[in-house]
């Protein structure tokens, strides 16, 4: 039996800190901090040069990546990741 308790349906409710978790596999929980890594989309960089952040105006976590230039929001992320369209970045979100 499938459980559907816990299931989400809509991006809105998917916190973007567990997003930035989960996708970039950080070593900490995120809770309001700051984090720097190294590039996902750079690899083998000697500096980290991207930077997790919180939108002060927003109050959802952001990425910035120095290396390359990509900036943005959660879905902005899973998109660049996984190289798909924007409702395929949600659709992911919401399915993982």
């Amino acid at each position: 039996m499938i459980s559907t308790k816990n299931l989400e349906l809509d991006e809105n409710n998917v916190p973007s800190a567990w997003v930035f978790q989960y996708y970039l596999d950080l070593p900490e929980r995120l809770t309001g901090q700051n984090v720097r890594i190294h590039s996902i989309f750079n690899p083998g960089e000697r500096t980290p040069s991207m930077w997790v952040f919180v939108d002060n105006g927003t109050r959802e976590y952001k990425y910035k990546d120095f290396s390359t230039g990509n900036y943005g929001n959660k879905i902005d992320l899973v998109k660049e990741l996984y190289n798909i369209d924007f409702s395929k970045a949600i659709f992911k979100i919401i399915n993982d």
